[in-house]
């Protein structure tokens, strides 16, 4: 019952496209690109516009990537992800390197 989606540098329709062949689409009400809107990440536009499309709530959100937003939200950080910034060097709550635990992680901050 939580509600995702993609905020991408990458332009939509490949993200798009990506996602669908790697069928996971499905579970993203939304997929934002680059070419989305006037501006991207690291605007915390890109994100906070998205938050508002599927109708969440920014108390409630929590952020998963690999490069950081100053959108003040909870922030997990994917380790060794697509950045020239090291971990140490993005401001994050929490580092990970894979996806397992992530349920317990989430819930600290729900």
């Amino acid at each position: 019952n939580i509600s995702m989606a993609v905020c991408t540098n990458k332009q939509e329709r490949l993200a798009v496209d990506l996602l669908k062949k790697l069928k996971l689409d499905m579970y993203f009400e939304y997929i934002a690109g680059s070419d989305t809107f006037e501006f991207n990440k690291p605007d915390p536009r890109h994100l906070t516009n998205v938050i508002e499309i599927i109708g969440g709530d920014l108390k409630k959100t929590i952020m998963i990537g690999d490069s950081e937003v100053n959108a003040n939200l909870p922030f997990i950080l994917v380790k060794d992800g697509y950045t020239e910034k090291t971990t140490k060097e993005i401001k994050h709550d929490v580092a990970i390197k894979d996806f397992f635990g992530l349920e317990d992680i989430i819930k600290k901050f729900l």
